[in-house]
């Protein structure tokens, strides 16, 4: 192959789609985004809150209770304003309709030795709302209040407080709160997402690009100069220097602006990446990142190559991106169990083992076993991709006409 020629191609890919309008709004759009919550954030603070809401909470939470146990009763003070008492079930039924209150909750005499009760709603509604966590720590507190001292009742109501987190291996070790909501489960969802977009949206360039080419018999003037090898290398590297720029630039605004929101309102307590973006994440991150996006995009353009026309391209490339797509459906037995056995087995799988890994990175001690294997199988699968797809590649840019059937694909990869 010619390295001169590979490189040309590869500039000429880089530019041209860096100027794309598609290109450009989806790249500024995630730090306008998050431009825009600084903004609102720092100019209507509590009222921008107050306002969301407003729209997901209900605004009547009062809970109506019959108390037939004679234990409930009476309402203790710090719930005099979100649980009301009634006689009977006719008076709540009756308060209920009249939007006194929101829910109902019946305790028959039996209530202590069964745990029943009948809950009273106006319709089906959501039966998992705030009304419902009330009532369970109200029934909780009072249960309590006269059987146990004050001290003691809190620590059965909140039972353990961690406060710092240490491993044997030395891997991790966190002091404050363990409750990081923002560390613990919406960074490394949505570091795992952004790199899928990455991957798929520089290989769709790269899918739709080869589709139009063909389309428009403008491949058949690029292979009277380069030979399909070339061509495709050179797109490849070319728009993989362009995920690689995006991903640059969104590290850097993101960043910036988690700076500056910092300055402007310093992030609660709870809130803390500390231990959850490392060095070690970040360089294996790059790592998975280069190895998906050059399995993809060598299947994306072979599927480019492929298609009839680009919808059919499109749609070749679509049923390839499932596969990256599934290890976040995964992701609640990722963050249960980052080393379960199906969690494990997907991150062996060459078209799954990128993003498997990026989700499961930030959530334990991951065996070393399982990121070498991983990386193994990307990098042992890349030369058999790279020979099958150069063949699909070469035999069906000048395919016109109607998609080759699997038998006839299957030809071309062994012929």
């Amino acid at each position: 192959m010619n390295w001169t020629r590979i490189l040309t191609i590869a500039r000429h890919e880089y530019l041209t789609n860096l100027r794309k309008p598609r290109y450009l709004i989806f790249t500024l759009s995630v730090p306008a985004l998050a431009l825009l919550t600084v903004a609102v954030g720092t100019v209507f603070g509590s009222e921008a809150l107050a306002a969301l809401e407003s729209q997901l909470v209900p605004e009547n939470q009062v809970v109506g209770i019959v108390d037939q146990t004679g234990e409930l009763l009476p309402v203790l003070p710090a719930y005099d304003e979100s649980i009301r008492a009634y006689d009977d079930e006719a008076a709540g039924r009756t308060a209920l309709q009249e939007g006194t209150i929101r829910v109902l909750y019946v305790f028959p005499e039996e209530f202590i030795e069964t745990g029943a009760v009948t809950v009273v709603r106006l319709d089906a509604g959501n039966s998992f709302d705030a009304p419902t966590f009330i009532i369970g720590e109200y029934v909780r507190e009072r249960l309590l209040a006269e059987r146990l001292d004050p001290d003691l009742q809190a620590r059965v109501l909140n039972p353990l407080r961690t406060t710092t987190e240490i491993t044997l291996d030395g891997s991790d070790e966190r002091t404050g709160d363990a409750s990081s909501l923002l560390a613990d489960f919406i960074v490394p969802y949505m570091f795992a997402l952004l790199l899928a977009i990455t991957i798929f949206s520089s290989s769709g360039f790269l899918l739709s690009g080869v589709a139009e080419e063909k389309g428009s018999r403008v491949i058949e003037i690029l292979l009277s100069s380069v030979t399909a090898s070339e061509l495709l290398t050179g797109k490849v590297l070319g728009l993989g220097a362009l995920g690689l720029t995006r991903i640059a630039f969104w590290v850097a605004s993101l960043g910036g602006l988690a700076y500056l929101g910092a300055q402007v309102s310093p992030l609660p307590s709870f809130v803390s990446l500390e231990g959850v973006i490392t060095v070690d994440l970040l360089v294996l991150s790059l790592v998975y990142y280069l190895l998906g996006y050059l399995i993809y995009s060598l299947l994306l353009g072979a599927g480019g190559a492929l298609g009839g026309s680009v919808q059919e391209s499109q749609q070749i490339g679509s049923l390839v991106s499932l596969f990256a797509a599934l290890p976040l459906y995964l992701f609640a037995f990722t963050i249960t169990n980052p080393n379960a056995p199906i969690v494990r087995i997907v991150s062996y799988f060459p078209l799954t083992a990128p993003t498997a890994m990026v989700v499961r990175l930030p959530f334990g001690t991951i065996p070393p076993i399982d990121i070498a294997i991983s990386i193994g199988v990307c990098v042992l699968t890349l030369p058999l991709i790279v020979w099958g797809g150069a063949k699909v590649f070469r035999a069906g840019l000048l395919n016109y006409g109607k998609r080759p059937p699997l038998a006839q694909v299957l030809r071309m990869i062994f012929r």
